[in-house]
């Protein structure tokens, strides 16, 4: 029967097969993944309030919610794997 420990490591081998390209870890890819959105929504924001982005606020609004949503979905996910380890 596995332990703890067992569990916990074939999680994290599991994880970390989706890890992104220059990272090892999947810790570290979502890390990565969340700083480029947010710069992305910060440099989008800066362009669309300048006015140089033809882009409505509503279409804005569209691709925060989306990433918003994708993220919720990850955190929830990971909320379930550590729910399921600490049982």
């Amino acid at each position: 029967m596995a332990n703890r420990d067992d569990l916990k490591n074939a999680v994290r081998e599991v994880l970390n097969e989706g890890t992104a390209q220059g990272q090892s870890t999947w810790r570290g890819t979502s890390k990565a993944t969340l700083g480029t959105v947010q710069a992305l929504v910060n440099i989008l924001r800066g362009e669309v309030i300048a006015g140089k982005l033809p882009v409505s606020s509503g279409d804005l609004k569209a691709i925060l919610d989306a990433q918003a949503k994708d993220l919720k979905t990850m955190r929830q996910e990971i909320d379930e794997l550590k729910s399921k380890l600490a049982s």
